[in-house]
């Protein structure tokens, strides 16, 4: 069996993924096409109350972020996460971090931005005096919370 003879098992399925994503596009289409009819209806219903308000100078708000972090969470998180398993390297809470948002902790990319978020959360509160960092077994730098 050729790789070009469409039965061909991987060839098969690459077409069937296709198909799904074509389909899922167009769906997406269809809803964006109703919102757009939708936005135009409530325009139009604003104009009826104040003809003469710019619709388009509204601020539109900013989509939620795919995982819903919110400023000063990560660092609530490491807080926490110190404060449950004591002194922690900065790859281990960037992997704890990860895990606890459900996130994909064999993702290289992922990991690398989570570890470079993690960091700059470390930094902060070491710069608040919350946070103390030393080294640890084989030179590997630990956090820890600061003992008050």
């Amino acid at each position: 069996m050729e790789l070009s003879d469409p039965s061909h098992p991987v060839l098969s399925g690459l077409l069937r993924k296709r198909q799904e994503i074509a389909a899922e596009i167009e769906g997406l289409e269809s809803r964006l096409h109703s919102l757009v009819i939708n936005i135009d209806a409530v325009d139009l219903t604003i104009r009826l109350f104040s003809p003469g308000l710019d619709v388009e100078m509204v601020r539109v708000r900013p989509t939620p972020r795919r995982h819903g972090v919110r400023p000063g969470d990560t660092s609530k998180l490491v807080m926490s996460l110190l404060r449950e398993n004591g002194p922690m390297s900065q790859r281990q809470i960037a992997l704890k971090v990860m895990e606890h948002r459900g996130l994909n902790v064999a993702d290289r990319v992922l990991y690398a931005v989570m570890r470079n978020r993690t960091g700059a959360s470390l930094r902060q509160l070491k710069k608040r005096g919350t946070l103390i960092h030393a080294e640890g077994a084989g030179g590997a730098v630990l956090w820890d919370l600061t003992r008050s």
